[in-house]
């Protein structure tokens, strides 16, 4: 048996296992079928040619040659499936058709092959050769049409895939042409066969990963392998010529070394592929140490902007990454600031609902957001589409609710010009975002770099959550000592503010000239406001304590309406109530709310003076975000002032920060502890000369409270106010 003989058995084997394991592990089951009969075909035509070979039976000759004229046919179809088939778009429809005319093309040729591999016309040389250029054209122009596909597609991932399936294509088809003429070299049919293999390996794995990183590192692994395959023939080489005749030695020396290579192979094998991928790709070899070194180094960090201080500086430092940033949860999580950035400045500050799309992908359980990725699916999902919708504008009432999602994310990526977005989840939210992009290179980071990075934005999300306990922890300490030394503070100065306010009113100050009387007028105002800054530095101090039942969110709002309209709303201000139908009563202590309401109220009613819209409505939510709370209710303040800038937004839950005149900057910092410390939290969406909306959310009360306490607020608390 010549090598002939031997590389076509060898081809036909390994043809098929390609054939069956890409068939066992393709998601796509249809193309993945499609394969598998193009890879049987190249593998009987292999084992066609090495029974023949080995027989010198002129039947399997004609086998050899049916299956060569059939080989055009199947690889069609498998092209045509895994372009897309017949859910092409409308820009491509025309490669479409062609493509079918070529396919009732090949269907006869493949016939008219057979008809003569199958009849005495196979005796003639000339038709043999005709038949052998037919396949080699058939091929070329399959391969053509791929190109024409190729610069058709708007997908540049896409286009680079195809452009690595054709090169290799013509590579193997030339090498399957040489192939079918035997007599011109005993190695070079055998080089052919072995590029076909490639090829076919080359092709299955294009049906497995659609990243075209994840095809270079695959190419490289191959040449580590076949470096590899070349060192073990020279050690059996050596070895067989070392034994010489002798069978014995021959098989003890080869059963001897196989032993030692087995141990040896694996660790081996890894270590010459990491120094094979850290010549071909530097960068990529660096990117890879900076991450093993990240995840040692990261969980030493306490403080988050040191965290990512040092994640961008690392990752920056290997110059993959022309972008770089890191986003935080703010701390009324109405949208996420911006901590640190490398390149280009991104935008500062990212509104939640700008981000809705994103939180609910992390809550889906995405680790990784590719904008590549993104992209293909929203293609796909399109094509997917019947023409109707295809052809219609852009309209998210219209849409399909994934198309809609997807063009989020894709203006999300855009927005931030991230290449690949990275959710920091911390307790089942979204607490941050690690954002990177590499604008040399559209499709910059390989899976096994992608899975590197989740594993480093893990780290990172950890090292928030610690950080948002550690500052409870010392939240508590700090109310505590606060608390204490509230107490006595507040003694020490009542006492002689008790004192001074006596003596100014011992002195009448009605009774006194107009500016000594005035002057005393103003000293008891300030008296009683220093009187009530103590009042809400105690307030704020101390432990809060309640009585908690089953209350009514919109009796309570509308009580506290009742109770304000009066005497604290000016009659220029409209107030519109929208209260929602049967809401779930929530469990609280109705004292409290209401002096959150208050607290709300009154605030919009200043910041619109005279005159203004003021909106109460309650409702209940849904699970739209990954930051907003399951089963909860909450009652929302807006009205149309002149509205809150984001650099004041931000500081509004600051204790004694305050715009106003007068103000104490305690009011805002009491009502988000007495909302907090009812497992709820206050929203503000506000926008710069548009009205402000402060929104309360709480979560409902249980079912058995509901039952015991009932819905209603008791008549006692009415009797209170």
């Amino acid at each position: 048996m010549d090598i002939h003989a031997q590389t076509a058995l060898l081809a036909s084997l390994i043809t098929t296992g390609v054939a069956v394991g890409a068939w066992l592990r393709a998601g796509d089951r249809r193309l993945a079928v499609l394969f598998a009969v193009f890879a049987g075909n190249v593998a009987i035509w292999h084992m066609s040619d090495f029974l023949s070979a080995l027989t010198r039976d002129v039947g399997f000759i004609r086998l050899s040659m049916a299956a060569a004229c059939a080989l055009p046919l199947t690889a069609h179809r498998f092209f045509l499936a895994f372009l897309g088939g017949q859910t092409l778009s409308l820009e491509i429809d025309v490669h479409a058709k062609a493509a079918r005319r070529l396919g009732h093309f090949l269907w006869l040729g493949a016939f008219a092959g057979a008809l003569v591999a199958l009849t005495p016309l196979i005796q003639h040389v000339l038709l043999r050769g005709i038949l052998v250029g037919w396949v080699f054209l058939s091929m070329g122009v399959v391969l053509y049409q791929v190109h024409q596909r190729r610069i058709a597609t708007p997908s540049r991932i896409e286009r680079g895939r195809l452009a690595y399936l054709v090169l290799g294509g013509l590579i193997a088809t030339a090498f399957a042409a040489v192939s079918l003429i035997p007599d011109l070299s005993p190695i070079i049919p055998s080089i052919g066969k072995v590029g076909v293999v490639v090829y076919l390996y080359l092709l299955s794995q294009a049906i497995l990963r659609h990243r075209l990183l994840d095809l270079n590192e695959l190419l490289a692994k191959l040449v580590a392998l076949s470096c590899l395959a070349v060192l073990l023939g020279t050690i059996y080489g050596v070895i067989i010529l070392f034994a010489g005749d002798d069978p014995a030695l021959t098989v003890f020396n080869v059963l001897l070394v196989s032993f030692g290579l087995m141990a040896l192979f694996e660790p081996v094998r890894l270590r010459f592929e990491h120094h094979v991928l850290g010549v071909v790709f530097a960068e990529r070899a660096l990117l890879g140490r900076v991450l093993d070194g990240l995840r040692r180094e990261v969980p030493g960090i306490i403080e988050p902007a040191a965290c990512a201080e040092h994640i961008l500086d690392r990752i920056y430092e290997t110059g993959r990454a022309t972008h770089a940033a890191v986003y935080l949860l703010s701390e009324n999580e109405t949208g996420y600031r911006r901590i640190v950035f490398r390149g280009p400045e991104p935008p500062s500050w990212l509104d939640g609902t700008a981000l809705r799309h994103v939180e609910h992908a992390a809550g889906s359980g995405h680790k990784a957001i590719l904008r590549e990725t993104v992209e293909r699916r929203l293609q796909q999902t399109r094509r997917a589409l019947p023409p109707a919708l295809e052809e219609q504008e852009a309209d998210e009432t219209t849409e399909p609710e994934e198309i809609v999602r997807l063009r989020g994310l894709e203006t999300c990526l855009e927005r931030l010009s991230s290449g690949v977005l990275l959710p920091l989840i911390g307790a089942g939210r979204m607490v941050g975002l690690l954002s990177l992009y590499d604008e040399r290179v559209y499709e910059a980071y390989s899976t096994s770099e992608i899975k590197g990075l989740i594993v480093v934005a893990d780290l990172a999300a950890t090292v928030v959550e610690n950080s948002k306990l550690y500052e409870r922890m010392k939240e508590r300490d700090r109310l505590a000592a606060l608390g204490e030394m509230a107490a006595g503070l507040a003694h020490e100065i009542r006492n002689p503010l008790g004192a001074i306010k006596a003596a100014v009113q011992y002195l009448e100050p009605k009774t006194l000239p107009d500016e000594s009387g005035e002057f005393l007028e103003v000293i008891l105002e300030e008296v009683d406001r220093l009187n009530g800054v103590v009042s809400q530095f105690l307030d704020y101090a101390r432990p809060l304590k309640g009585s908690f039942s089953a209350c009514d969110l919109g009796k309570l709002l509308k009580r506290t309406l009742r109770l304000l309209r009066p005497h604290d709303i000016q009659e220029g201000v409209e107030v519109v109530l929208t209260l929602a139908d049967d809401l779930p009563p929530v469990l609280a202590d109705p004292e409290q709310l209401r002096q959150v309401m208050i607290n709300l109220i009154l605030n919009a009613v200043q910041a619109m003076g005279e005159s203004g819209r003021l909106e109460l409505v309650t409702g209940r939510g849904g699970i739209s975000s990954a930051n907003e709370p399951s089963s909860a209710v909450y009652f929302a303040i807006f009205d149309d002032g002149p509205g809150i800038p984001a650099d004041i937004r931000q500081n509004l839950f600051i204790p004694f920060f305050t715009t106003k005149d007068r103000g104490t900057g305690l009011g805002l910092p009491i009502c988000q502890r007495i909302v907090e410390n009812h497992g709820g939290r206050i929203d503000v969406h506000a926008r710069e000369k548009a009205g402000t909306e402060f929104r309360v959310w709480l979560p409902v009360a249980s079912r058995s409270m509901t039952e015991k306490q009932g819905a209603a607020i008791g008549e006692g608390d009415v009797a209170k106010t």
